[in-house]
C-alpha cells in the first residue's frame, strides 16, 4: 500500500481535485459537532467524572491506596502551590461557570499567556498525572479564551504529551482541541499538523489503543482528517501522509466495529463519510483500504431506514452518496471486480438515491458537484442510476436559464467550484456514450460561455 500511496501524492486525479474543492467549500465538522462537546457542557460534566481505570496501587512508601476515583482537572485545589496553574484554573472556572464578561475573558487570556512549557513539569513521576491534567486544561483554555498557543509551545507540549497520554479521556481532551485548532487558513496550521503527526507516531504508532472510547475514535478521525488536509495543501512529505492514512484506516475499522452490527448514529455516520471523502482527495484518487477494512466500511455505509435519511440535510446526503460510490470502487491495484459487494451496495444505495431524487430542487451547485464526482468515479453507479442525475442536470440548466447561477458563482469568488464542475462534467461527457453524456453537453456549453461573460461584466 505504501508504494501506491507515495506514487499518488505527486498528482491529483480530476475527481480527487474536484472532491477536494467540494470539501474546502464546506465548513469542516466543528468542535461543537456533538452537543455533549459544547464548550460549557464539556467542561462541566466531562471534566469531573468517575475514572474507569481506578485501581489499587502501591505508593512510593509501599502503602496500598486507591487511586483518586474522580478527575477534577479544573479544581484549583488540584494545582495547589503553583500560582500559574491556580490562576488558569480559577480563570477557567469563573469564565465557564460564573460570568462570560469581557473582563473575565481578558483575565483568562492573561492567565493563558503566563503559562510556559516549564510549568508542566512532566518529568516528576509522582506529579505526572497532575501535569497531564493541567496540559489538558491549558489546551482547552486556549480554545475557550480564543488564545491559540504559540508554535513553540504547541510543538514542545505535544512532544511531551506523546510520552504521558495513556487513557482515553486525556486523549479526548487533547484531540478535541486539535479539531478546533487545525484550520487550513490558520497561520500555524502546518506547524501544528506536523507536531500532531509526530505526537501520534511516537505515542500510538499505526494502531488505535483498545482503551479508546468511541468518542476518542471519533475525535481521532476528525483531527487526522484535518491534519491530512493541511499537510496535503502544504505539500508535506509522503512519509507523514502515508502514516496518517495508515492510522486513519485502523481508526475507521474501530469506528465501524459496532456490537451486534448496529448502524452508526447520525454523528458517527457523518464522521465516516467525511473521513472517506478526505482520504480519497488526499491520495489523489484511491481509498487504498485493505479488503477487510473496506468491507467493514461498506457495511456501515448501508442505509435501510428512512428515519436515518430524514435527519440528514441535502449536503450530507450528497456527501454520503459520494462516499458510498468511492467505497464501492475496487482497489486499482487488484483490478478484480467484487460483484457480490457491488450488488449489495447498488441495492442499499437505492433508498438514498430515491430520497435525493425527491429533493433535486433544493440541491446547490456544490451538492450537485459532489454527486457528479461519485458518478464519475463509479461506473456501476452511473449505469444503475439514470433518473436522478438527469433530473439534477435539468435542474442546473433551468437555474442557469432563469438566474445565471454560473455567472453569480464566478462573481462571488467561486472560480474553484466553477472549474471543478466544468472538469467533472467534461469527464462524465467523455467517459461514456449514454443519455447522461448527452445531457451534459448543453450544460458544458453554458459553462464555456460564462467565463468571457463574467470577465466582461467585471471589467
Amino acid at each position: 500500500m505504501t508504494a501506491g500511496l507515495v506514487s499518488s501524492f505527486g498528482r491529483c486525479g480530476g475527481a480527487a481535485a474536484a472532491l477536494s474543492t467540494v470539501l474546502h467549500t464546506r465548513q469542516p465538522l466543528p468542535f461543537v459537532f456533538f452537543t455533549k462537546w459544547a464548550m460549557h457542557d464539556f467542561h462541566t460534566s466531562r471534566w469531573s467524572r468517575a475514572r474507569s481505570d481506578s485501581q489499587l496501587r502501591r505508593t512510593h512508601l509501599g502503602r496500598k491506596c486507591t487511586e483518586t476515583p474522580m478527575m477534577e482537572m479544573v479544581s484549583v485545589n488540584r494545582y495547589g502551590g503553583n500560582a500559574k496553574r491556580e490562576a488558569l484554573a480559577l480563570a477557567f472556572r469563573t469564565y465557564r461557570s460564573v460570568c462570560q464578561s469581557s473582563e473575565t475573558l481578558q483575565a483568562g487570556r492573561e492567565a493563558v499567556s503566563q503559562v510556559q512549557l516549564d510549568d508542566f513539569a512532566f518529568g516528576d513521576d509522582e506529579m505526572e498525572e497532575v501535569a497531564t491534567d493541567f496540559a489538558c486544561l491549558y489546551l482547552n483554555a486556549t480554545v475557550l479564551f480564543v488564545s491559540p498557543p504559540s508554535e513553540e509551545m504547541m510543538v514542545g507540549l505535544l512532544s511531551c504529551l506523546s510520552k504521558v497520554l495513556h487513557n482515553s479521556f486525556h486523549w479526548e481532551c487533547v484531540l478535541s482541541v486539535l479539531v478546533a485548532l487545525l484550520h487550513p487558513e490558520a497561520t500555524s496550521a502546518r506547524v501544528f499538523a506536523t507536531a500532531f503527526t509526530m505526537m501520534l507516531r511516537e505515542s500510538l504508532g499505526e494502531s488505535v489503543p483498545k482503551t479508546f472510547s468511541r468518542d476518542g475514535v471519533v475525535l481521532l478521525l476528525l483531527s487526522v482528517a484535518r491534519a491530512t488536509a493541511i499537510l496535503r495543501e502544504n505539500e508535506a512529505s509522503s512519509k507523514d501522509m502515508v502514516y496518517l492514512l495508515a492510522l486513519q484506516q485502523n481508526a475507521l475499522v474501530e469506528l465501524c466495529c459496532t456490537p451486534g452490527a448496529a448502524p452508526l448514529p447520525r454523528e458517527e455516520l457523518l464522521v465516516l463519510t467525511d473521513a472517506i471523502c478526505w482520504r480519497f482527495a488526499a491520495t489523489g484518487g484511491c481509498l487504498h483500504l485493505r479488503e477487510p477494512s473496506l468491507d467493514s466500511v461498506v457495511k456501515q455505509l448501508q442505509l435501510s431506514s428512512k428515519t436515518v435519511l430524514d435527519v440528514l440535510v441535502v449536503s450530507e446526503c450528497a456527501k454520503l452518496f459520494c462516499a458510498s460510490c468511492l467505497a464501492l470502487v475496487p482497489p486499482s491495484s487488484e483490478g478484480n471486480p467484487r460483484p457480490q459487494c457491488q450488488h449489495q451496495w447498488q441495492t442499499t444505495l437505492d433508498p438514498l438515491v430515491s430520497h435525493l431524487d425527491r429533493l433535486v430542487r433544493v440541491h446547490s451547485i456544490v451538492d450537485a458537484l459532489c454527486v457528479f464526482v461519485g458518478l464519475s468515479v463509479n461506473g456501476d453507479a452511473r449505469a444503475r442510476y439514470r433518473k436522478y442525475p438527469l433530473a439534477l442536470l435539468e435542474h442546473l440548466q433551468e437555474e442557469q436559464d432563469v438566474g445565471n447561477i454560473f455567472t453569480e458563482l464566478l462573481r462571488s469568488g467561486g472560480s474553484d467550484v466553477f472549474a471543478a464542475l466544468t472538469s467533472t462534467l467534461t469527464e462524465l461527457h467523455n467517459s461514456g456514450e449514454d443519455d447522461l453524456a448527452d445531457a451534459v453537453s448543453p450544460l458544458l456549453n453554458a459553462l464555456s460561455t460564462e467565463v468571457p461573460r463574467a470577465a466582461a461584466s467585471s471589467s
